[in-house]
């Protein structure tokens, strides 16, 4: 569940990055990209602490004598699938900017 919302919540932040900033795109001049290198932070910060909210309730439960809670060893993939995962919500947020007309971000400010 976390790992879709980290999908979801960056392809939000993302794609509502640009049009949020609309005032700020205008009167200082920098890379657009950086406003969607910050939301998906943002997302990724959030997703680390939900992590590792989950990650200390399934420890809690392992240390029971008889939880029956057991871990793989395959758990250790689980950072090297979320690294594609971020590429390609990044990758859409580049998408959906490109899709977003410049109007519709300066018309907000």
């Amino acid at each position: 569940m976390a790992i879709w919302q980290l999908f979801t919540g960056g392809l939000t932040a993302t794609t509502q990055s640009l049009a949020n900033a609309g005032s700020l795109i205008g009167k200082i001049n920098f890379p657009r990209e950086a406003l969607l290198f910050s939301a998906m932070g943002g997302v990724l910060f959030e997703f680390l602490l939900r992590s590792a909210m989950v990650l200390s309730v399934f420890a809690w439960y392992a240390m029971k004598p008889d939880s029956g809670l057991q871990v793989a060893w395959t758990v250790v993939f689980v950072p090297l699938l979320l690294v594609p995962l971020t590429l390609l919500t990044v990758g859409l947020g580049f998408a959906s900017r490109s899709c977003t007309p410049s109007s519709a971000i300066r018309r907000r400010h």
